[in-house]
């Protein structure tokens, strides 16, 4: 029996016994390709109960039923896992991740536009990044927070990257002072959205490096929104303004080019969920900095 060269469906032969059994196994694979979308690409070991039409990416060193499978599309149908091997231009979405993914060589990688790529450096494991565009030459600044204030800034993540903590500098402390780190997520628009994570309050009391420990996965392309939240006047480093996206929206700027997004929320608090967006929030002022490290 021939197989098509492009998805290797089984075809019917001229005087072929029991042509049906043929006809159905073609479709059983069109059925698991067309409009592919996996529900997960992170699962070493097939789920414990799957539905039929369940397809899943094979994480690597696959075990049980999938052993000898990574990188494959998992299809479950019939009561039975059927493996399915991909080719070099396969697409697929992603649910759980809200992603589409494109198999270049022997390994699926996020589809990102060409005008969206840009050269990045990704860190070691222990080392930051810089929720910057880039400085253009100039330094970090410093400034005082002002209670009960929340002022939240764009990012957008460059590759996908895991961290386990954020941090921030106090160069000048106050008695008693706090600061939280707040991240959101973007709507379709790229305007903040659901509250993302908000650490718990850092000691702003002494100078130093405020570490705040969060498990969280960026995703390549997306646009985040970081902010820092004080509940005093503690100073802290802020990135120069060259470094950050001006925003759009809004009204004619007649003071210089908008940088945050401003507001006031009581520190004692939780951040609001979802952001709502106002124009005229926006303002001039630079963001505080934020490092993210990496996992």
């Amino acid at each position: 029996m021939s197989n098509t060269p492009n998805l290797t469906l089984p075809r019917t032969l001229a005087g072929q016994a029991q042509k049906h059994v043929t006809y159905n196994e073609a479709l059983r694979v069109l059925d698991g390709l067309v409009q592919l979308s996996v529900k997960d690409r992170d699962l070493a070991t097939p789920p414990g109960s799957p539905v039929e039409g369940d397809r899943y990416i094979v994480a690597a060193s696959p075990t049980s039923a999938w052993t000898g499978w990574a990188g494959s599309v998992a299809l479950f149908e019939d009561g039975a896992w059927l493996r399915l091997i991909p080719r070099e231009g396969w697409l697929a979405w992603v649910a759980d991740e809200q992603i589409i993914v494109s198999r270049v060589g022997s390994a699926w990688q996020r589809a990102v536009p060409r005008g969206e790529e840009v050269p990045f450096l990704m860190p070691p494991s222990g080392d930051c990044v810089l929720t910057t565009t880039g400085a253009g030459g100039a330094a970090p600044g410093s400034g005082a927070g002002v209670a009960d204030r929340l002022e939240i800034a764009p990012w957008i993540a460059r590759a996908d990257l895991t961290i386990d903590a954020v941090q921030v500098n106090v160069s000048t402390g106050v008695a008693g002072a706090q600061g939280k780190v707040v991240c959101y997520g973007s709507d379709a628009n790229g305007r903040p959205d659901l509250r993302l994570f908000e650490t718990a309050a850092l000691d702003f009391a002494t100078i130093g490096l405020k570490t705040g420990t969060i498990a969280f996965t960026f995703l390549r392309g997306e646009t985040y929104w970081f902010g820092l939240r004080h509940s005093s006047t503690a100073t802290v480093t802020l990135w120069p303004s060259t470094g950050v996206p001006d925003l759009n929206g809004g009204a004619p700027a007649t003071g210089g080019a908008r940088k945050v997004l401003r507001r006031a929320i009581t520190f004692a608090s939780a951040a609001p969920t979802p952001w709502v967006w106002s124009s005229a929030e926006m303002q001039a002022g630079p963001p505080a900095a934020i490092w993210l490290r990496r996992a």
